[in-house]
């Protein structure tokens, strides 16, 4: 299986831009989408060998390989090589409400690992 999301967001019944105002739900706009097919714009495709890690704020966590345009999923939490830990970089991203309560926060975590640091070491001095 491929770790996914769901977004729902409502449709009301008329527009105002009271937000103490009551109003009525009618529908709903729903998006779905795959973590991999996300991650799989995310570098240009001469990078390879990065270790992205998702992590939800309700506490899930899937570890993904990057090697050009291929995305592999590595399993559930965080599986990157921690002799790399000191050159991760931290992304994060807010779902917030309406009113601007944190609803759920998305961080993705990149790494490299050796398979990236093979494309770069020289036997020069």
């Amino acid at each position: 299986t491929r770790p996914s999301s769901i977004l729902f967001y409502p449709v009301f019944e008329t527009f105002s831009d009271n937000p103490e105002e009551g109003q009525t739900v009618v529908g709903s706009v729903s998006i779905v989408f795959s973590w991999d097919t996300f991650l799989n714009q995310i570098l240009p495709d001469y990078i390879k060998g990065m270790i992205c890690v998702l992590e939800s704020s309700t506490g899930q966590e899937f570890s993904y390989r990057i090697s050009g345009d291929t995305v592999t999923l590595l399993g559930q939490g965080d599986l990157h090589d921690t002799n790399y830990e000191k050159y991760g970089h931290h992304v994060e991203a807010l779902l917030l409400t309406e009113g601007g309560e944190k609803f759920i926060t998305y961080t993705l975590h990149m790494y490299p690992s050796a398979e990236f640091e093979a494309q770069y070491r020289t036997n020069r001095a």
